[in-house]
């Protein structure tokens, strides 16, 4: 790619240490923040039908994609749906927090998730687990919506076109 044209310049070897070391300095920090008063796990529910919606949010699954990222886009399909089997029916109690990966935890190939897409320094790269932004971003939009407080957020590491910043 070009960065002259604007494009994002292609991330090498050393780009991917730099962000492997802040992921896990990242996860450091919420570990040591989190020491004393943890996220729950919350039960998942049963009967949600009766229950009135006050906020709904939707994504197309399937964008036009070429040949060579039909397979990224299917894994990200299908870590979706792993991940909605974890979230469906999830009942957070007035005052608790809801923390996306405390309840869906580990993204593992036993677990039902996939390599998918992941947008990473500016490139889609395959991950075990990619795609599972697009779902937290829409539970964000729909607690945002629905009057809730965001406690904390995490963004891509760039805008994506069309996307709520």
């Amino acid at each position: 790619m070009d960065p002259a044209n604007g494009a994002h310049p292609e991330p090498g070897r050393l780009d991917a240490a730099v962000f492997f070391l802040k992921s896990r300095l990242l996860m450091l920090r919420r570990g040591w923040q989190d020491r004393k008063n943890p996220p729950l796990r919350h039960r998942q529910g049963r009967d949600f039908i009766a229950l009135p919606i006050v906020a709904e949010q939707r994504a197309p699954l399937w964008n036009k994609v070429t040949e060579a990222e039909f397979s990224l886009t299917a894994g990200k399909v299908q870590n979706l749906r792993a991940a909605c089997a974890r979230l469906t029916g999830v009942e957070i109690p007035a005052g608790q927090t809801f923390s996306f990966w405390k309840q869906l935890g580990r993204t593992r190939r036993s677990r039902g998730f996939t390599e998918g897409r992941e947008l990473r320094s500016g490139c889609l790269v395959p991950n075990l687990g990619g795609g599972l932004c697009q779902i937290s971003g829409l539970i964000h939009a729909a607690a945002l919506e629905a009057g809730l407080h965001v406690v904390e957020k995490h963004t891509h590491s760039r805008s994506l076109p069309g996307a709520a910043l």
